[in-house]
């Protein structure tokens, strides 16, 4: 069964209990004029008329707070809209067409959307909304497509990738040299993917498998010396799965007797890579401090 809001069931209901009041049929409702075009006969035109109000007034406080795009000016064409709307059902065509209208309020919404979130790297890309139209309507008919649905995802997945890149540059570089300067002191390791790591304290314990959980303190900071998470400082070891971490930090714990402590340094493709984790920025190189207290069966 459809529920409506609180608002309207309270309309819906102070409408009735008004109209209905001690009358022995709804229905023998006195008519109260309330335009020239409207008035209130029965119980169904109250249950009707107040779905209109209850709905009518939530949407003139959405207009006016801002959240739906309906210029004062222009009101009465808001209303034909909306009459043609509700009537549209009635008549498949027309359904179609007034559907359409909405999807392409959609649409522009969606261009909007992206033309916002890419304009952090290019503010010079900006779609073009006849040839997105175009594409819209070769892909929705599946014919004279200049590139599939998985072709055109690819195209912007990379885009972004590549703006991401060229923007965080200097990121990506401060890491590449951290991590080509830590290399050469005393006591580095490096394993074949490239993590770095000292054995702070080397335990003599059990090393943990995927399958486990372990019980672990640490501290995460970035290379500027910016703590972003510590346990160390909550003063409560967190346990999880090495599954549940980043790739360095995994390979780390796989690697770890129980009891060590250990200095990590991570490489961006192996943390957060080009995700913003808002303290953590895209391609951040990290440093984990990471003591390994146990394995929980």
């Amino acid at each position: 069964m459809k529920q409506y809001s609180f608002l309207a069931a309270m309309a819906i209901a102070a409408m009735v209990a008004t109209s209905c009041g001690n009358n022995e049929k709804a229905e023998e409702v006195k008519a109260v004029p309330l335009s020239e075009k409207t008035t209130i006969s029965n119980r169904l035109d109250s249950v009707s008329y107040a779905l209109g109000v209850s709905m009518g007034e939530n949407m003139n406080m959405q207009v006016q707070m801002g959240r739906l795009p309906v210029d004062s000016a222009f009101v009465d064409d808001f209303i034909k809209g909306v009459s043609e709307g509700m009537n549209a059902s009635a008549d498949k065509k027309r359904e179609a067409y007034v559907y359409g209208l909405q999807i392409g309020q959609y649409l522009t919404q969606q261009k909007e959307g992206f033309e916002n979130e890419i304009a952090q790297f290019d503010s010079t890309i900006v779609a073009n909304p006849e040839k997105m139209l175009t594409g819209f309507v070769n892909g929705f008919k599946k014919k004279d497509q200049a590139m599939t649905a998985e072709d055109a995802g690819t195209f912007l997945n990379n885009l972004f990738k590549t703006l991401q890149e060229k923007s965080s540059a200097g990121v990506i570089e401060e890491g590449k040299a951290f991590l080509a300067a830590k290399e050469k002191e005393d006591g580095i390791q490096k394993t074949q993917s490239g993590l770095l790591y000292k054995v702070v304290k080397q335990g003599n314990g059990a090393r943990a498998k995927e399958s486990d959980k372990v019980k672990v303190h640490y501290e995460g900071r970035l290379i500027d010396g910016t703590v972003f998470d510590s346990s160390l400082e909550r003063g409560e070891p967190v346990v999880f799965s090495p599954n549940g971490v980043i790739p360095g930090f995994k390979e780390a714990l796989l690697l770890m007797p129980v009891g060590s402590e250990w200095e990590v340094y991570i490489p961006q493709n192996l943390a957060y890579g080009e995700r913003d984790m808002g303290q953590i920025k895209p391609y951040s190189t990290l440093i984990f401090k990471i003591q390994l207290l146990g394995i929980e069966k």
